[in-house]
């Protein structure tokens, strides 16, 4: 398209949350290109929501919104963004109006080094249980679900009810029972233990806690149950 162009909505006035778009988005216009992930113009609220692909334009070019003057608050974005100016892995122009608050956005996936807005962290710190981790100003197992070797999703577009136990349940092998418990496979699922001490677990194959070192401020792994 040649301005307003994106992978979910052209124009926002309204609300856009528990969403998930990816694909190529390309604004063709010379002057004004507003192209975002989720929204070319956002004028509204958008929460809670995720972008994964490639955004193109002029100007105005950001993985989640290419302008804003309405609220950005909750969401990730892994896109390649390209443009000649306010080009942004999260907004490309957020005007006094707007606000853009816990925003997260691959360093690696956008090939930028820094953003405007949001906090940047590489493709494996975004990723699996790293996310819990990572993102904490998303609001995990309430509104978000961790996904294995994959970008957390929306709880409802994970198909979780919102707590813990059924995000656990999609994510896990195994159910979380003395019978068949959840499987452990890395550092980041072993500290998740931590998220719930009432179910059970075994380790299904060595556990490299080397990189546990710089974790938690330097003080690194928390011990569960303490």
């Amino acid at each position: 398209g040649h301005q307003n162009v994106s992978g979910l909505v052209g124009w926002n006035s309204g609300t856009i949350t528990h969403t998930h778009a990816s694909g190529n988005v390309t604004a063709s216009s010379a002057t004004v290109s507003n192209a975002g992930g989720l929204a070319g113009y956002n004028a509204g609220d958008v929460s809670n929501s995720s972008f994964t692909g490639n955004v193109s334009g002029e100007t105005d070019v950001g993985g989640l919104v290419g302008y804003s003057t309405g609220n950005i608050s909750g969401n990730l974005a892994a896109a390649a963004v390209t443009g000649d100016t306010n080009v942004d892995p999260v907004v490309g122009n957020n005007t006094e109006s707007g606000s853009v608050t816990d925003a997260y956005w691959d360093t690696e996936a956008s090939d930028h080094s820094s953003a405007r807005f949001g906090t940047g962290l590489t493709t494996a710190e975004m990723t699996g249980m790293n996310a819990t981790r990572n993102m904490g100003d998303l609001s995990f197992y309430d509104a978000w679900a961790p996904v294995k070797g994959d970008y957390p999703q929306s709880a409802s577009l994970a198909g979780t009810d919102g707590t813990t136990a059924s995000a656990f349940d999609r994510y896990f092998p195994g159910d979380g029972t003395e019978a068949n418990p959840y499987e452990i496979e890395t550092a980041p699922e072993l500290q998740a233990m931590n998220d719930d001490r009432d179910a059970h677990y075994e380790l299904a194959s060595d556990v490299d806690a080397s990189e546990t070192s710089s974790w938690n401020g330097e003080k690194g792994f928390e011990p569960v149950g303490g």
